[in-house]
């Protein structure tokens, strides 16, 4: 991994390495840097951590992890940085005359990226997108398998990384990383619910501040919480300033948020397989996500929640979120239909597809 922090990526890694130690899989996690330790704690202590001295690509934290390698007797890396490809020719280094099975693990849609997401300007757009896919092409070469969120990703990849007979590829989609708890003992309150960065170039947390302005007024028995902090809260507080029972959590652990919440919302640019989707679903919260990447539909099936149009509409949206506030007994089924859903995405049945990736190299 590139660093250790407190994202999604750190918290698949534990939750799964933790499933893969207790079948029996030995397991060591190498990152250059160590950002945040708070999720250190949850990881099993038979895993190893490893943190070289520079965090970064020389030859000295080269040294390090091909030492990691032959100490922790590895026979399969899992390249959770896969972009840009320098990462993947220091693993081939570190990995020489080692025997060692490398696959990929791609964590976003193939085709777009926080790089790509930021550049403004056309051209340099185009610039960006093509050395991104050049990138993507030649660490698809360099690898045993390479790892999609979603089915939906692998015509996306194929296109975006020039691989038309890609047999690479594969998909496995991310697990469940908290427990929820009883449903019998959760206690639903009238909340919509936000969990999530707060920062604009990817997340667009300004469109659920306008949808919130647009209907608070008019349901006065309902409230916003958002749980998240980023570099764009006080611009979305500025932005929400006066308006009605919004209130910012802050980076807090999302659980009891979950729990209370009926409605959860999402109306990012871009995503990969968001875990906030599934984590809230399994405690009966019913989504409403703007439809902006093909993984929606691997969790959001028309039936446990909502899917608005691309592009972003701030009156459809708004009529789909009070659609539900309006019909308990449309929010009840959707509800009952999110928590079956959930189930799918548990970390038995998603460490299985590893295993099986595992064992076949």
């Amino acid at each position: 991994m590139g660093s250790w922090s407190v994202g999604g990526v750190e918290q698949v890694t534990a939750i799964l390495g933790n499933e893969l130690v207790r079948r029996g899989w030995r397991v060591a996690i190498f990152a250059f840097k160590l950002e945040d330790k708070m999720l250190l704690p949850n990881l099993d202590k038979r895993i190893k951590v490893v943190i070289p001295v520079t965090d970064t690509i020389c030859a000295e934290s080269e040294a390090v992890l091909r030492k990691a390698l032959i100490d922790n007797e590895v026979g399969v890396v899992v390249n959770d940085w896969s972009l840009p490809f320098k990462t993947t020719l220091f693993l081939r280094r570190a990995c020489k005359g080692l025997g060692i099975r490398q696959v990929v693990n791609l964590h976003n849609i193939p085709n777009l990226n926080a790089r790509i997401a930021k550049t403004r300007n056309p051209i340099l757009k185009l610039m960006v997108k093509i050395v991104s896919s050049i990138n993507m092409h030649l660490t698809y070469l360099c690898c045993d398998k390479y790892v999609l969120l979603s089915p939906s990703f692998i015509p996306i990849f194929k296109r975006f990384a020039f691989v038309p007979f890609a047999k690479k590829l594969t998909a496995i989609t991310n697990p469940l990383t908290i427990d929820i708890g009883s449903v019998e003992q959760m206690k639903k309150e009238n909340i919509v619910l936000y969990v999530g960065r707060l920062e604009e170039r990817q997340k667009k947390f300004s469109r659920v501040a306008s949808v919130w302005r647009t209907i608070a007024d008019s349901r006065p028995d309902w409230r916003l919480d958002i749980v998240g902090d980023g570099p764009d809260r006080p611009a979305y507080e500025k932005q929400l300033e006066g308006c009605p029972r919004a209130t910012f959590h802050g980076f807090q652990k999302p659980h009891e948020f979950y729990r209370k919440a009926k409605i959860i919302l999402m109306t990012s640019d871009f995503e990969g397989f968001p875990l906030v989707l599934a984590e809230s679903m399994s405690a009966g919260c019913v989504p409403v996500v703007l439809g902006s990447f093909s993984a929606v539909h691997d969790i959001i099936d028309g039936a446990n929640g909502i899917v608005t149009k691309m592009p972003f509409s701030e009156k459809e949206y708004a009529d789909a979120v009070m659609r539900l506030m309006d019909n308990h007994a449309l929010y009840e089924a959707y509800s009952k239909a999110a928590l079956e859903t959930a189930q799918k995405f548990n970390v038995a049945k998603v460490a299985d597809c590893w295993e099986r990736l595992l064992e076949s190299l």
